[in-house]
């Protein structure tokens, strides 16, 4: 369903925001599509060019699909940019 999710998005264009690309990059987690994910998360980096969870949730997505040298890119963007991931989110994007 992510797919559909994904077109319904990109059908009410003006519609999406933050909260809306971050729901579906958290279930493109969950359901394991780093495909996808990166799509949401450079409308994300838009957005909300700041918010280090993003990168965090796009890295851990990569890490998880076994995509090590994305999940490595995505941190490497983080530290040229000065980020730091929030304290008690672990890389791969669980909550302590």
């Amino acid at each position: 369903m992510l797919e559909k999710a994904y077109n319904l998005i990109i059908d009410n264009v003006g519609v999406a925001n933050a909260k809306i690309w971050g729901s579906l990059l958290g279930a493109c987690k969950v359901h394991g599509n780093a495909e996808l994910s990166e799509i949401a998360a450079r409308q994300l980096f838009e957005i909300e060019p700041h918010d280090a969870g993003n990168y965090v949730l796009l890295a851990s997505t990569y890490a998880e699909t076994n995509k090590w040298d994305d999940a490595e890119r995505v941190r490497t963007m983080m530290n040229q940019r000065g980020m730091v991931k929030s304290p008690g989110c672990g890389w791969r994007g669980s909550t302590i």
